[in-house]
């Protein structure tokens, strides 16, 4: 609009000053300077049209798509912003809870005798030894029935069920993690595939090529308009070929590092998943009867002094159950070989074959020897 405003201003200027002096030689000084100023309008009209004007469109367009780019990458920002304080202050919280834990389980080793206080360790033997060198009463072996019964375990025996509950919670606090990692990987690729979209949309690549001429014709037969036409007629001719881009001006955006991916997101999630979820029990049983008692020494004399204690009288009449039913087998030893030396025979006798194949097998005629219970 500024280039066509001045042109008009010049037409203007010259149509203005139109008219014939008195002598031939100002005529033609003021035809030789329209026919120069003509050329020159011509030529930057030209140049405007053919150059200039696809420029500013190219210009026009590149700055609406970097409107666009802006307005996306702060809504961009403002979303990264908003996740980062949320990630902190969920940092925050899980430290927090850690700590937490960790001082309730410190409180709880040291004030309740009895928190936890169910895993037989070599200390407890230790005790058990030794009340058999002084001729007491001693356990030395504990059955598998026996410690299902007292709920007696050891560092790497089957979660229980609080176990296995405390699990279910970590597990679903482990999948939540996992799942927001995932989706910030994905969106992480998703705007490096963005960017590179962008940036190869916005690669210009400017080919300037125009030509502009300028002809004066003089009409006319007379000897002046021959002289005229013999001074000022002519044409010219000017090309341009040139070719801009942007390609140095733009940063390709740089692709998401998948070895900090699998070293800093990959193998900490799996780690958190073996110790925090499947092997949750074994590191706490482990805390509990290693670390805890090198930290507390007195304190866990304490508890395994007070479990063999609490468990001593299970044990002592156990151990008294078991020498009651030593006597009874011998005396039912006894019993049958003076049955078997006394014996008749018949179809009822201790050996025939329908007391062992038909009445044992239909009616529950035996008892256990050791524990009395029909079978």
């Amino acid at each position: 609009m500024k280039r066509r405003i001045e042109s008009i201003a010049v037409c203007k200027q010259y149509m203005s000053k139109a008219g014939l002096s008195n002598t031939m030689e100002t005529d033609m000084n003021e035809v030789v300077n329209l026919t120069d100023t003509l050329d020159i309008e011509l030529q930057a009209n030209l140049h405007m049209m053919l150059v200039e004007m696809p420029r500013l469109e190219n210009v026009f367009q590149v700055g609406e798509m970097k409107m666009f780019v802006s307005i996306g990458v702060t809504y961009v920002k403002i979303v990264l912003r908003s996740a980062k304080q949320i990630v902190q202050a969920l940092f925050v919280f899980y430290v927090y809870v850690i700590f937490r834990d960790s001082v309730q389980l410190i409180e709880n080793y040291q004030t309740n005798v009895d928190f936890n206080n169910c895993f037989i360790t070599s200390v407890f033997w230790q005790i058990d030894h030794h009340r058999e060198m002084l001729g007491q009463q001693a356990i030395r072996f504990i059955s598998a029935q026996e410690r299902a019964d007292l709920k007696l375990m050891n560092v790497f025996s089957k979660p229980t069920k609080d176990e296995l509950m405390r699990a279910k919670t970590s597990l679903i606090t482990w999948f939540v993690t996992t799942v927001a990692a995932t989706l910030i990987i994905i969106l992480d690729y998703y705007f490096y595939a963005f960017l590179n979209a962008v940036v190869s949309a916005s690669h210009t690549k400017i080919e300037q090529f125009g030509s502009s001429s300028a002809a004066v014709d003089v009409e006319g037969d007379g000897i002046v308009a021959k002289f005229i036409r013999a001074m000022v007629a002519g044409n010219r001719t000017i090309e341009m070929d040139s070719t801009m881009s942007n390609a140095h001006c733009l940063l390709p955006p740089q692709r998401p590092n998948l070895q900090h991916i699998v070293t800093w997101i990959a193998i900490p999630l799996l780690l958190s998943l073996m110790l925090q979820v499947i092997f949750a029990f074994v590191v706490k049983r482990v805390v509990i009867n290693h670390f805890l008692p090198f930290m507390f020494p007195l304190r866990d004399r304490v508890r395994i002094i007070h479990l063999y204690n609490k468990n001593s009288t299970f044990f002592l009449w156990k151990m008294k159950h078991r020498s009651e039913a030593r006597a009874r087998i011998r005396f039912c030893v006894a019993r049958w070989k003076i049955n078997e030396e006394n014996d008749e025979g018949g179809w009822l006798s201790y050996s025939s074959w329908f007391k062992l194949n038909v009445l044992d097998r239909l009616f529950k005629t035996g008892q256990c020897l050791m524990c009395q219970t029909q079978r």
